[in-house]
């Protein structure tokens, strides 16, 4: 059931103002005395409509979660022309913060024991993306013949000094 919030809380989809100081649940057409609160609404809701009241915290949720994403995208106003270049342009191989990323994530595969293939998991290149957004992994192919190698080698000597 919906009808028009006239308030930020999610709890006006099943409740309807009608006076003032009077508001009546669309569920069960209980009325209640409206104080400019909606902590005796969310009350009702748990304790007498228990389903509708899970639909009202998995839907505050999910709000919550549109919110933060777009938050973590960063402010809606328009960037500048160099930053949308910078952000753009990609670390070139031989740089000195893409090598030291790949080495960071090579030592979260080896120290954590994941697989190579966890650098094309959605869930890490989304949090790698929103961290720095100009970093791109190595292939699990280079990670596995190029820079496990080095880094064995220079562990090795590294040891034996």
């Amino acid at each position: 059931m919906s009808a028009k919030r006239s308030k930020s809380s999610h709890v006006w989809s099943y409740m309807r103002k009608e006076e003032s100081n009077s508001v009546v649940c669309l569920i069960c057409k209980t009325s209640f005395k409206f104080t400019g609160t909606t902590s005796n609404l969310l009350k009702h809701l748990r304790l007498k409509h228990p389903t509708e009241n899970e639909e009202l915290i998995k839907n505050a949720e999910e709000q919550e979660a549109k919110k933060s994403k777009s938050a973590a995208a960063g402010p809606s106003t328009q960037p500048n022309i160099m930053d949308t270049f910078q952000a753009a342009m990609k670390y070139k191989d031989g740089a000195p913060r893409k090598q030291m990323l790949d080495r960071l994530v090579l030592r979260l595969v080896v120290e954590d024991l994941q697989p190579f293939s966890v650098i094309e998991d959605r869930g890490f290149c989304r949090l790698v993306k929103a961290l720095d957004p100009r970093y791109s992994f190595p292939s699990r192919r280079t990670l596995a013949r190029t820079l496990l190698p080095e880094i064995f080698s220079q562990e090795r000597t590294r040891l034996e000094a």
